[in-house]
């Protein structure tokens, strides 16, 4: 029943934030690329990222044992995302996660064949969300603290 309106959404709201970290880079004495610009552009990355995991989710129909531990992985992940969060400990989770994809017998009809493969390709996907947020924390001594209006 999702109809998609929060990602247009998001997309605003990362905008209309990272204008106003802009903003707040811009009023400062020294004009080093500010911490809140590269968090919020880590953010617009992210959710790309996410965009192109939608088509994926949404072309699962058949269920295959896989299917359960990427949903269960992506509902942890969802509670822990914070700006704090180094993503480290998903990352890791994830390749014990496609350790096991490996040790499962192959698919036997065509159907659990896409559909192992569109979990494959959206497991790579968070990866690479999570790979962008491990990027941003390395490059980052302090976490981003809030900004005021």
């Amino acid at each position: 029943d999702w109809d998609g309106k929060e990602l247009p959404l998001a997309a605003e709201t990362l905008d209309k934030a990272k204008k106003l970290a802009m903003r707040h880079a811009d009023n400062q004495l020294w004009r080093n690329e500010d911490e809140y610009v590269r968090y919020f552009r880590m953010r617009e990355r992210q959710l790309e990222v996410i965009e192109h995991m939608l088509p994926l989710v949404t072309s699962l129909v058949y269920t295959v044992e896989q299917r359960m531990m990427v949903a269960d992985f992506i509902d942890e992940l969802s509670d822990a995302i914070h700006p704090g969060n180094t993503a480290d400990r998903f990352l890791r989770r994830l390749a014990e996660m496609r350790e096991q994809f490996k040790a499962m017998p192959l698919p036997t009809t065509r159907e659990q064949f896409e559909e192992r493969a569109a979990l494959f390709h959206l497991v790579r996907e968070l990866e690479r969300y999570l790979i962008i947020k491990s990027e941003f924390h390395l490059g980052n001594e302090r976490k981003p603290q809030r900004l005021k209006a």
